[in-house]
């Protein structure tokens, strides 16, 4: 059996990257720029922590014909208590999208490592988001905002 694969352009594959880090929960992309050249990327920008930055780089690294990843991204230089809770957000998003049954409409901000869970889901779905985000290390606590739906 033999597989083809489709080239794509340059503008094809920053298409494929923007959407990629647009569509990361995770991951603020406003500030993100990227350029691709032959198929490396180079990201260049400002993301709020370290894991930001590096769950950036993964989302690229996972889009077919990316080869490979310059990440010129810089952490800005936030206080401890908003970067804290910038890493924090992260940490509730991605378990959050990796939870069976919390559907991407929640979403989550922290304040002080106190979160506020938003969005619309099912009453099963609600608590289940709840019960997700309680068992994190450093949430301090959760406000659940979700909006129970049929």
């Amino acid at each position: 059996m033999t597989t083809r694969r489709l080239m794509m352009s340059d503008e094809q594959l920053q298409g494929a990257v923007n959407t990629a880090i647009f569509f990361d929960r995770t991951v603020d992309s406003v500030a993100i720029v990227a350029e691709v050249d032959g198929g490396v990327v180079t990201l260049r920008g400002t993301v709020g922590s370290d894991r930001e930055k590096e769950q950036t780089e993964h989302d690229v690294l996972r889009v077919d014909g990316v080869t490979a990843v310059h990440n010129e991204l810089v952490v800005t230089a936030l206080d401890a208590a908003t970067r804290d809770d910038a890493d924090l957000r992260g940490a509730v998003l991605q378990a959050l999208a990796l939870e069976d049954g919390v559907p991407e409409s929640v979403d989550a901000n922290v304040v002080d490592g106190w979160v506020t869970l938003r969005g619309t889901a099912t009453h099963d779905q609600c608590d289940r988001a709840e019960a997700v985000v309680t068992r994190l290390e450093a949430v301090k606590g959760v406000t659940n905002d979700v909006q129970v739906v049929a």
